[in-house]
């Protein structure tokens, strides 16, 4: 039998291995894969600002939606960007774009009642 080195180049990473050897992908530290973005339409119920959560009833599911927000998270209102507390008082609608595993919301799009 014939051995073929074969090098790779991964990142900053080397692998040396046999020809015909299975490869599979490795993540470097620090990297990882980042699910799409999901999107929830509905209305606020409640907001805890201090402990940065509210939770968004949305019409399709039997039970409200909680999320968690940080200081990444962007806020318009009617349209123009705006502070956490005015984007969400109780009774806005909103679209909440998030990360599905977390929860948390990256950005909250918000409507006043009419």
């Amino acid at each position: 039998m014939r051995f073929t080195p074969v090098a790779l180049v991964c990142s900053s990473m080397v692998v040396a291995a046999a020809a015909g050897t299975t490869f599979f992908a490795l993540t470097p530290p620090g990297v990882r894969d980042l699910a799409p973005a999901k999107d929830a339409s509905g209305t606020i119920e409640s907001a805890d600002l201090t402990s940065q959560i509210f939770t968004l009833r949305v019409k399709e599911q039997p039970q409200p939606m909680h999320f968690s927000v940080n200081e990444k998270t962007e806020y318009t209102l009617d349209g123009a960007s705006a502070e956490a507390e005015k984007a969400l008082r109780i009774g806005n609608t909103a679209t909440v774009a998030f990360e599905e595993a977390s929860m948390v919301a990256s950005r909250v799009d918000a409507i006043t009642p009419e």
